[in-house]
């Protein structure tokens, strides 16, 4: 064998790590190779230096800092989630407000802000509210005729809403264009 793998014995021999067959052809090769013998003199003082110093023992609130150190990242990491989700809608909410109201308020429709940009889009706001509110209910009332089997829970989804949530304008507009894109995925049916 090569004295390679005996220098990795040497260190289990001072570990007390080898069987007693590992240990006699240790000491078989000690025997033979002197620089082997050296290492295992160099191993074994450094063996006696280091059992000599003294323990290291950590402060007794160790336990409890490094405790408090993992909870504390674990409330940071828990409050950013929280208040990424707490500002989340009302970031989107402002943003619909910001780019939803001057156009519906002051009568410039999508098209005519857009065209400037040589953007022209499909969906056009009428020039009066009012309209633009007649047109909604209108498209509403087609989507809650065609799918009239959902009609009561909605209701109740809307009345808890407008109870529960700060931001239930926001949660409605959502659930109504869900809705409608429903109603364009889904086949139509026909009342009778």
């Amino acid at each position: 064998m090569s004295c390679d793998l005996y220098e990795a014995a040497i260190m289990e021999y001072l570990d007390g790590e080898l069987t007693l067959s590992e240990e006699q052809k240790l000491k078989v090769h000690l025997e033979r190779c002197a620089s082997c013998r050296e290492i295992l003199s160099t191993h074994k003082k450094q063996h006696a230096v280091l059992r000599a110093l003294p323990l290291f023992a950590p402060r007794e609130d160790f336990t409890h800092r490094v405790i408090k150190q993992i909870h504390r990242k674990k409330d940071a990491l828990y409050l950013k989630r929280v208040l990424f989700f707490l500002l989340l809608p009302l970031i989107l909410g402002i943003t619909v407000i910001y780019l939803g109201l001057p156009q519906v308020v002051l009568g410039v429709s999508f098209t005519t802000v857009y065209a400037v940009n040589g953007i022209k889009m499909l969906v056009t706001v009428t020039s009066n509210w009012m309209e633009t509110a007649f047109l909604w209910l209108g498209i509403g009332k087609k989507i809650a005729s065609g799918l009239y089997w959902v009609q009561g829970i909605i209701f109740k989804i809307i009345m808890e809403v407008f109870n529960w949530h700060f931001l239930g304008f926001f949660v409605i507009v959502l659930m109504f264009v869900g809705t409608f894109f429903l109603a364009k995925i889904l086949p139509q049916y026909e009342q009778s």
